[in-house]
C-alpha cells in the first residue's frame, strides 16, 4: 500500500496591522472586517491599556481613530471600572495607516507566526494548569 501525504490544509488568518509606539508598546491594531462586515473595509481598536498601565496615547489614537470610520464602539470596561478602549469601523487600510504613521507611530504588518503565538496563548487560558498549549507548537525563533 502507497504511503499517501495529506497536503495540510492552509489556514488564512486576517491582515492584521500592530500599531506600536516609538520604544514598541503595543496600542491597538488595523485589521481586515470579517466576510459578512464590509469584507472590503477594515476596523481600528485602541486600548486604554491594561490597570495599573494606561495607553499614554489613547486619547490621540481614540480622536484620530473616530475620524477615520463611520461607527465607534466602546470596548468592554476593565476590572477598574475604566474603558477598555474603543473600535471603529469600517475604516479604510491605507488612511488608518497613514493616519497613525503621519502622527509618529508604528505599524507591523502581522505574520502567520504572530497569529499562531496568540491561538497557542488563548489555548494556554483554557487550560487548568496553564503550561504549554496541547494543540500548538511553540514558534521558532
Amino acid at each position: 500500500m502507497p504511503a499517501t501525504k495529506e497536503k495540510e490544509k492552509e489556514v488564512k488568518y486576517p491582515e492584521v496591522w500592530f500599531v506600536y509606539d516609538g520604544i514598541g508598546t503595543w496600542l491597538g491594531y488595523v485589521a481586515e472586517n470579517p466576510p459578512d462586515k464590509d469584507p472590503d473595509k477594515f476596523h481600528v481598536v485602541v486600548s486604554a491599556g491594561l490597570p495599573g498601565y494606561p495607553n499614554p496615547y489613547f486619547d490621540e489614537l481614540e480622536r484620530m481613530s473616530v475620524g477615520l470610520g463611520e461607527n465607534v464602539y466602546e470596548l468592554p470596561k476593565m476590572l477598574d471600572g475604566k474603558s477598555g478602549g474603543v473600535m471603529v469601523a469600517p475604516v479604510d487600510k491605507e488612511d488608518a495607516l497613514t493616519a497613525f504613521t503621519n502622527a509618529g507611530f508604528m505599524a507591523k504588518k502581522t505574520k502567520k507566526d504572530d497569529h499562531e503565538e496568540l491561538l497557542r496563548e488563548m489555548d494556554k487560558l483554557q487550560t487548568t494548569k496553564g503550561g504549554e498549549s496541547k494543540r500548538y507548537t511553540r514558534a521558532k525563533s
